[in-house]
């Protein structure tokens, strides 16, 4: 459900933009954040991403 601001068109063009870009994966209902900065990866060096 969405409030009435956002109209579903535009939250839809927004998702294929991001999917198109490959900065999200989209599977069934669920939505994966795939991008990441290439700045922000050289500060997170050593992390682990479970």
């Amino acid at each position: 459900m969405l409030p009435k601001q956002v109209m579903h068109q535009t939250l839809m063009a927004v998702i294929d933009y991001l999917e198109y870009s490959g900065k999200i994966v989209v599977n069934e209902d669920k939505v994966l954040w795939t991008f990441k900065p290439q700045g922000k990866l050289k500060k997170m060096q050593g992390l682990v991403v479970r």
